[in-house]
């Protein structure tokens, strides 16, 4: 059985709060041939990685980090953020972010502390 369907049959077993961890076992596994090369920088978790996996259900290519899981419109909004706006600025501030990324929500919740709300169908 492939790592993928594996993990994909893991998760709907596994409860929400330990696929995160999950995700991070996964993401050092597809990681792990290619740990000395450096070609790929993540703006969101600011690390390097050898490349960036392919994602979605037409897979694009280098699209998602390997570490944080960031997609490349993860990666564009996070810079956007820093470069353009004030809110990662360190100043006190609220945000409310509907639908929020799952790469995006631990960096903004870290950065905003108790002014982050995030709201969601789920």
């Amino acid at each position: 059985m492939k790592l993928s369907r594996m993990l994909r049959v893991l998760q709907k077993s596994i409860p929400n709060l330990l696929y995160p961890h999950v995700r991070n076992v996964r993401n050092f596994l597809r990681h792990l041939p290619h740990r000395w090369k450096r070609n790929r920088f993540c703006p969101v978790c600011e690390k390097y990685s050898p490349l960036f996996a392919s994602f979605g259900s037409d897979p694009r290519k280098d699209a998602q980090c390997l570490r944080c899981g960031a997609l490349e419109r993860d990666r564009f909004a996070w810079l956007y953020l820093k470069r353009k706006t004030n809110l990662l600025d360190g100043t006190k501030k609220e945000m409310l972010h509907l639908a929020p990324e799952p790469a995006l929500e631990p960096r903004l919740q870290k950065v905003l502390g108790k002014g982050y709300l995030t709201a969601d169908l789920l």
